[in-house]
């Protein structure tokens, strides 16, 4: 069964038009889409409770009733939660709230939020669909994901701004050939937001992943990706992860796009850090494993800057040869122009390998300042971390005796000798050249 799963998520969309119109509307989309996919496969029931709560479901949405299908959704929610082990992440207030409001459902009873007729819509267009795996084996409820997570990256395209719950695709397309997550490892992100990039890094291997987000309304979206994807070892967390004291899980393979620009209380002094330093140092102390690697974004504000506790901080970083490679890129963060730095990180001891592709990018899209990396690039980037070594105009391995000369500023330009070709043209010829511009212009 080859179906454009892509078409029927418009389809959707459009049934949807007028009902509902909000920054979130790529979220709804995934709440409806998810809920008919787990009934419809009966993901995560292992009882006869459990598929009675399918079936009541099912009935739900072929009766059309708002009330009904909202009541007979939270018991699939809750052994999804039992059987994922997420600690009610899926039926949690917020978000049977959420549903309530998708299904246009007033909680107080009082009143429903939008006409049945309009609902009755949306509903018809999704109980036409078929989400069953089953059906000549068609991994449906990954291309199910696959589709959702292109739709959400459309959409923050079009928006032309920055998202705080998501990493650019290319971002984690990098990080994910840069960490080659293997089945049996361990992966975690601890500001995760709803794990697009956990899934763009940890692909296929489906390994065991534990990530936390600061905000506790992205964690069931994140659940019902990962769930759709295929993955089975889910552990999601809410919480501070980064200034707090909540416990970090440990890993093979970190990732960390960290908030952008934002500088957070840090350490016994109090000081303000920026939080690309706060996520490498929690890798490093707190989350990576002794053979693992972590990938944490960073700007090149976070690579120069001198005050005490980034100057601390960097002498840390080159002194304990944590360092395994920084490349610096242009803008990949979506809606701004900020160079996008890469981290890799390792407890192994490592000299470190400055790579510079700033030069090598190609501008497509909505946003100027987002810079597509070609294939050719970021091969040629993991063939240099795998196999470290010198070129000129590129990569670079250098001391810590080379970082400390240059006062601990770890901007890879820095270091890397530019391959510049040689103007040979003379005084004579310019001369002659300005002459003969000036008789054409004189006919």
């Amino acid at each position: 069964m080859n179906k454009d799963f892509k078409n029927i998520l418009w389809d959707l969309s459009n049934s949807l038009r007028g009902i509902y119109f909000s920054k979130d509307f790529i979220f709804i989309l995934i709440r409806l889409v998810f809920l008919k996919y787990c009934i419809d496969n009966s993901i995560g029931a292992d009882s006869k409770e459990d598929m009675q709560a399918c079936l009541n479901a099912q009935k739900a949405i072929s009766k059309r009733d708002p009330e009904i299908l909202l009541n007979s959704t939270i018991p699939v929610l809750k052994y999804l939660d039992e059987a994922y082990g997420l600690n009610s992440v899926l039926s949690s207030t917020y978000n049977v709230g959420e549903y309530a409001e998708v299904f246009g459902v007033d909680v107080s009873k009082q009143r429903k939020s939008v006409s049945a007729e309009s609902y009755k819509s949306a509903i018809d267009t999704l109980a036409g669909f078929d989400f069953d795996e089953t059906v000549e084996g068609s991994p449906v409820g990954r291309n199910l994901a696959e589709a959702l997570i292109s739709l959400f990256y459309e959409y923050n395209q079009r928006s032309y701004m920055a998202k705080e719950s998501s990493t650019s695709s290319i971002i984690g397309s990098i990080a994910g050939r840069i960490l080659d997550v293997k089945q049996g490892e361990v992966f975690c992100d601890f500001c995760a937001g709803i794990g697009l990039s956990t899934i763009a890094i940890t692909g296929d291997s489906l390994a065991e992943i534990k990530t936390i987000d600061n905000d506790p309304t992205v964690a069931p979206i994140a659940a019902m990706l990962y769930i759709m994807y295929g993955y089975k070892n889910i552990s999601i967390l809410s919480g501070d992860s980064l200034t707090g004291d909540m416990e970090i899980p440990k890993a093979d393979k970190v990732f960390v796009d960290a908030p952008l620009g934002l500088r957070l209380p840090y350490g016994d002094a109090g000081t303000k850090w920026d939080c690309s330093s706060i996520a490498a140092d929690i890798a490093l102390n707190r989350c990576l494993k002794d053979d693992g690697v972590a990938v944490i974004t960073a700007p090149g504000s976070m690579l120069f800057q001198s005050n005490s506790a980034a100057q601390t901080f960097k002498e840390f970083l080159v002194l304990g040869s944590y360092i395994k490679a920084i490349i610096a890129f242009p803008p990949l963060w979506q809606g701004t122009n900020v160079g996008t730095n890469l981290l890799v990180l390792s407890k192994r001891p490592n000299n470190p390998l400055l790579i510079n592709v700033v030069g090598e990018r190609a501008k497509k899209g909505f946003s100027e300042a987002t810079a597509i990396i070609g294939q050719e690039t970021i091969d040629k980037v993991v063939d240099f971390i795998n196999h470290p070594r010198d070129e000129k105009g590129f990569a670079r391995i250098v001391t810590a005796n080379d970082i400390f000369e240059k006062g601990c500023n770890l901007i890879p330009a820095l270091y890397i000798e530019q391959d510049i070709e040689e103007d040979t043209t003379t005084v004579a010829e310019i001369d002659n050249k300005l002459n003969e511009l000036y008789k054409q212009l004189l006919g």
